[in-house]
C-alpha cells in the first residue's frame, strides 16, 4: 500500500500490533508519540501480549489497548473481533507473523515492518555488515509509517514508560532524569536474559558488585522476572544487596529503576525500560552487537563488548556458546567492568 492521502488533521483510526518480546514492545512507544505529533486526532488501538500490559496500561496516547494471550482461543477470538470493530483506516503491524496476521486477515491497509532477514543472515553467518542509515529500530518501525505519507516530522526524544503519576498529571517530558553529584549511588543490577550467550556470568555480577560497594559504598537492588528470582537471590545474598526479582511488575520495577542513579544489565527488555526512564545503562553485549539496532536508546549509556570474530553467533541469542568457550562474556572479566563502568559514572556523577 502507498497511500499519501492521509492529512495531518485528519481522523485517522490507526491498529499497531507488537505482540513480543518485552523489548520490542518498549521500543515501539517513539512510533506512537510521532503518530500523535502528526496526526493530534488520530485514535490509536495497540494490541500487545497481555503480559506486556502495563507498558501501555497509563499511556494516554493509546485509545484502546487489545490484549493477547497465546493459545487462548477464546480470547483470540474476541481480541479479533473487537479489531474488525474497531475498523481501522490504516494497519500498522510490528510483528509481521502468523499470529498477528491472523488477528488482521480480512482487513485493508495493512503496512508490514520489514524485518531485515537477509541483513541478520548476512550479519550472523558472514560477519558482514550492510552500511544502512536509520538501523536503530525505533526509528525502522518509524520508517514503517513514514512510506506511506508524504512528510513525517520525527522529534529526537527517546522512549516513554508512562507511569501511573505520569498519566494523572497528564503529562511526559519525555521522562527526564535530573543527573545530580553525589557521593552514593544506588544501582540497579539485572543479570538476566532469556538466552545464556546473553548473559554475563553470574559470578562476574557477584565480584563486580562486591568490588564497587567495597570501594565506594554504592547501594544495590536486583531486578528481573519470577525465572530470574534464584539467580538475583543468590547474588543479592553474596553482596549484601535487596532482592526485587519477581516480586515486582513491570511498572513497580519501572518504579524503582526511577529510584536508581544506574543500572548495570545485560541486553534484555529491563535495559529499554531503563532508558524510557532515561536512567543511564551499562550493559554486556555478548552475542549481541549494536548493528542489529537494539542499543540503549537516547540515553546516557555505555556498551561493555569485546571485538571478537564470532560475534554475532545469533540475531536473538543461543542457548549455548556454539564454540563452547564464551569468550565474548567470559574475557570481559569483573576487573575491566570495573573500569569502564567507574568511568562512565565518573563522567556522569563526579563521585571522585
Amino acid at each position: 500500500m502507498k497511500n499519501k492521502t492521509f492529512e495531518k488533521n485528519s481522523n485517522l483510526k490507526i491498529l499497531i500490533i507488537r505482540l513480543s518480546s518485552m523489548g520490542d514492545v518498549v521500543l515501539t512507544t517513539k512510533l506512537i508519540r510521532v503518530i500523535k505529533l502528526n496526526y493530534p486526532n488520530s485514535d490509536i488501538m495497540f494490541v500487545s501480549n497481555r503480559e506486556y500490559e502495563d507498558i501501555y496500561k497509563y499511556n494516554i496516547r493509546i485509545n484502546t489497548l487489545g490484549l493477547y494471550i497465546r493459545d487462548d482461543i477464546a480470547l483470540i477470538s474476541k481480541l479479533r473481533y473487537e479489531i474488525v470493530e474497531y475498523s481501522p483506516d490504516l494497519v500498522i503491524d510490528l510483528q509481521n507473523n502468523k499470529r498477528s496476521r491472523y488477528l488482521i486477515e480480512g482487513l485493508d491497509n495493512i503496512v508490514t515492518m520489514d524485518k531485515r532477514r537477509l541483513y541478520k543472515l548476512l550479519l550472523v553467518y558472514t560477519k558482514y555488515v550492510i552500511k544502512r542509515k536509520n538501523l536503530l529500530i525505533p526509528e525502522l518501525y518509524i520508517n514503517t509509517m513514514r512510506d506511506e505519507f508524504a512528510e513525517i516530522e520525527v522529534d529526537n526524544d527517546g522512549l516513554e514508560f508512562w507511569l501511573e503519576r505520569d498519566s494523572q498529571a497528564n503529562r511526559y517530558l519525555p521522562f527526564d532524569k535530573q543527573l545530580v553529584n553525589k557521593n552514593s549511588l544506588k544501582i540497579a543490577v539485572a543479570p538476566g536474559a532469556h538466552y545464556q550467550t546473553k548473559r554475563w556470568p553470574k559470578e562476574y555480577f557477584v565480584e563486580l558488585i562486591n568490588m564497587m560497594r567495597l570501594k565506594y559504598g554504592f547501594e544495590f537492588i536486583l531486578l528481573g522476572g519470577k525465572s530470574e528470582y534464584e539467580l538475583c537471590d543468590e547474588i543479592a545474598n553474596r553482596t549484601q544487596s535487596n532482592n526485587y526479582a519477581g516480586k515486582t511488575n513491570i511498572a513497580e520495577s519501572a518504579e524503582l529503576l526511577d529510584s536508581c542513579d544506574l543500572i548495570i544489565c545485560n541486553d534484555t527488555g529491563l535495559m529499554h525500560i531503563a532508558a524510557a526512564r532515561q536512567v543511564p545503562i551499562a550493559v554486556f553485549f555478548g552475542s549481541s552487537v549494536q548493528e542489529l539496532g537494539f542499543i540503549p536508546y537516547k540515553v546516557a549509556n555505555i556498551i561493555i563488548e569485546l571485538d571478537m570474530w564470532c560475534r554475532p553467533c545469533s540475531h536473538i541469542g543461543r542457548r549455548s556458546c556454539p564454540l563452547i568457550h564464551f569468550n565474548c562474556m567470559k574475557k570481559i572479566t569483573p576487573n575491566i567492568a570495573f573500569d569502564k563502568i567507574i568511568e562512565f559514572v565518573n563522567y556522569l556523577y563526579k563521585i571522585s
